[in-house]
């Protein structure tokens, strides 16, 4: 069932709905409202598959802990599939900003910037992140979950938290999990990467952490993590404007070339100088992993001026070897260098 009116949701009878699709962007829910809305929520305990749309709202964190806890308590067994967009109003600022980014126009330091935009309302927090989550392992025929959270002030305890609890829903094949602008460290990024490993169904994964503040442990342990999800098909891995360096691109190369049914792969590590090393380790992870097909390589501002010749010598190599395997359908490689 299909609600793009807030009032039409409070008003249903819930039991009776195994579907829920809630669009309610820009919907001027504010605090009370949303209060409503995380107690009718509790109420959704039949649901097979729950889908909400909460962008460009006027909420602040009272609303959204009501609707953390709602959507905790809904989650049911019977659930098979979850989705939540909940992205911080000042999101389309950001969205400026990063386009501006991409063309060069601003350069070195996105987190100040983005920082700027940084209004804490309207944000889900740790305990938002935890309320969402903690009840996930409940559901037995979980497959597919997404959560755009972009910007919502998850530091390293919600990020610990996301990973503890996704990890024992060992039945998901798909998972969006979009935690870019927000405040993870190495200890969140690392706990994360713990749990992430425990999903070995995992065939579809796109995460998104652009923006963080992720270090070379942080990022290997993620990168690493990848060892254990021997089914991945399908990985889009966002890292830009991180600091994951040259042993976070050596983790990321170790953990691509355990999986061999990997046929579409894009990988986004743009904006900090990972250099020759960490490029020559991740092109040998995904040599060895001998079912790409598609191939998105962004490197932009990650090589010095010094390792540009080698490291161009390095990717044409991995085009050559790309080629001669005859499997090859898209390759795409951005590193144009503006340090």
């Amino acid at each position: 069932m299909k609600y793009q009116l807030l009032e039409d949701f409070l008003k249903a009878d819930l039991s009776i709905i195994q579907e829920a699709q809630l669009i309610f962007n820009d919907s001027f829910i504010n605090d009370q409202k949303a209060a409503f809305l995380g107690v009718k929520l509790q109420y959704c305990k039949d649901l097979e598959k729950l889908s909400i749309n909460l962008n460009g709202n006027n909420f602040g964190s009272y609303g959204i802990s009501h609707i953390a806890t709602g959507i905790g308590k809904c989650i049911n067994v019977n659930i098979s599939g979850f989705s939540l967009i909940q992205i911080n109003k000042c999101f389309i600022s950001w969205k400026k900003f990063c386009v501006m980014y991409k063309f060069g126009i601003s350069l070195y330091q996105p987190r100040k910037q983005f920082n700027d935009f940084n209004d804490r309302s309207n944000q889900i927090g740790d305990i938002g992140a935890h309320n969402i989550v903690k009840n996930l392992n409940r559901c037995k025929y979980l497959q597919s979950v997404e959560l755009y959270l972009a910007i919502n002030q998850i530091g390293d305890k919600g990020a610990s938290q996301f990973g503890e609890e996704l990890g024992k829903c060992e039945n998901i094949k798909k998972l969006n999990l979009s935690l870019s602008g927000n405040n993870i460290y190495e200890e969140g990024a690392s706990e994360l990467a713990k749990g992430l490993a425990k999903i070995k169904s995992l065939n579809y994964f796109k995460p998104d952490f652009y923006g963080n503040i992720i270090n070379e442990k942080g990022g290997y342990d993620l990168g690493v993590s990848l060892k254990t999800i021997t089914n991945l098909q399908i990985l889009h891995l966002n890292l830009s404007s991180n600091q994951i360096k040259s042993r976070g691109a050596s983790g990321l190369g170790q953990g691509i070339q355990n999986c061999q049914h990997l046929t579409d792969l894009r990988l986004y590590l743009d904006s900090y100088e990972i250099g020759q090393k960490g490029v020559a380790d991740l092109i040998k992870g995904i040599e060895l992993s001998r079912n790409i097909k598609n191939i998105i390589l962004d490197l932009k501002n990650s090589i010095t001026v010094q390792d540009q010749l080698k490291s161009q010598q390095t990717l044409n190599c991995l085009k050559q070897s790309l080629m001669k395997s005859k499997r090859l359908v898209l390759y795409k490689i951005k590193n144009k260098n503006f340090i």
